[in-house]
């Protein structure tokens, strides 16, 4: 029976491991996804703002704390007192009893606490003098007696209660230590996230700087050889936004480098759109910019769509404003899925928002 038993436990392990490794997987997934389309200034808001968070729960917990500790401080107190009130009631106790014999067993006992009497009263009215006066102390004693268990009794009271403070306490400050060490995980993942895209925009930022000359005389080549040869129309409207998306990242200095154009996000494969028509004069694998299209649209503008996963057009080849030239991808070196849209006036990256209107 037995040997029956361990496999089943076995794949079932395994099963969990499986499990638990695609659980970590589509984790890892969907940081990687809700980063690609993340903005830049969203992603620093909630690092912001989880910091903020961050600094409130800590404040919330430490108070918590100091709270847990003076109530473990009155629970002790407590148990203190009611120490010295179990032993001073056993001590009341115990002369109470004493008194108690020495009053009723041996009444002529001369007790510092009763009076003195002359030898002119007699023996009777005497020891009557001396059990009356030993009967007051021991009612004194008594009502000490009766005094000392109601102090115990409150003592008790008090006690429970700095018992049940201190457990409240002790649990509310387990909660908000819970609660601290969620929002430090939670911090520290946003954080890991906006330092993660920051050193991937950096590296992108590096890799088109580095091919930054290379394409200006790139467009100063293409040009003289296909700008002249554009057979369409050309277009009297300004530029159109190529994808309809979120602007994850703008154009401009980023993070210590500069990004020379627009990224816009959308889901994986979306359809690019010409800007305007023109000539293609490149389309092709270029370094950084993945799958690149570039397109002449004549008096000195061009502009340029990378990262593609697939491109619709050729080099050489006619394209009118709102045709598709090919579909957002993450290729060359790409942080997510977008294209990379650029605008280059005489070779040189200029802001496509000076040319665009409203936003994608």
């Amino acid at each position: 029976m037995l040997g029956g038993v361990r496999p089943a436990a076995a794949s079932t392990s395994s099963a969990r491991a499986r499990r638990d490794a695609a659980a970590r997987q589509r984790k890892q997934l969907e940081i990687q996804i809700n980063l690609a389309r993340s903005t830049d200034t969203r992603i620093e808001a909630e690092v912001s703002r989880l910091t903020n968070q961050l600094q409130v729960q800590a404040a919330v917990a430490a108070s918590a704390q100091q709270a847990a500790k003076a109530a473990l401080a009155r629970r002790t107190q407590a148990e203190r007192q009611l120490d010295d009130l179990n032993s001073k009631l056993a001590n009341a106790r115990k002369a109470l009893v004493n008194r108690a014999v020495n009053t009723y067993m041996e009444p002529s006992s001369q007790d510092p606490s009763l009076p003195m009497f002359g030898g002119d009263i007699n023996e009777s009215a005497r020891r009557q003098e001396l059990f009356d006066s030993a009967q007051g102390n021991l009612a004194d004693d008594l009502d000490q007696y009766r005094k000392d268990q109601e102090d115990l009794s409150a003592a008790k009271v008090r006690l429970k209660a700095a018992e049940t403070a201190a457990t409240h306490r002790a649990a509310l400050e387990l909660a908000q230590t819970l609660a601290l060490n969620k929002a430090r995980q939670s911090q520290k993942t946003a954080h890991d996230a906006l330092q993660q895209r920051i050193d991937g925009l950096l590296e992108e930022t590096r890799v088109l700087a580095a091919q930054e000359n290379e394409l200006q005389a790139l467009i100063r080549t293409q040009d003289a050889q296909y700008g002249g040869r554009f057979s369409g129309t050309p277009s009297n409207v300004g530029l159109i936004w190529p994808l309809h998306g979120t602007v994850t990242s703008e154009f401009g200095p980023r993070w210590g480098g500069f990004h020379p154009g627009i990224d816009i996000a959308a889901p994986y494969g979306a359809p690019i759109h010409a800007a305007k028509a023109g000539v293609v004069i490149l389309a092709s694998y270029y370094g950084g910019y993945g799958n690149f299209v570039l397109i002449d649209h004549g008096g000195g503008i061009v502009t340029g769509y990378g990262h593609q996963s697939r491109m619709a057009v050729s080099q050489g080849q006619d394209v009118s404003q709102g045709q598709v030239i090919g579909y957002e991808g993450s290729t060359g070196y790409s942080t997510g899925p977008h294209v990379h849209f650029e605008v280059r006036v005489n070779g040189t990256a200029s802001n496509p928002r000076a040319y665009e209107v409203g936003s994608p």
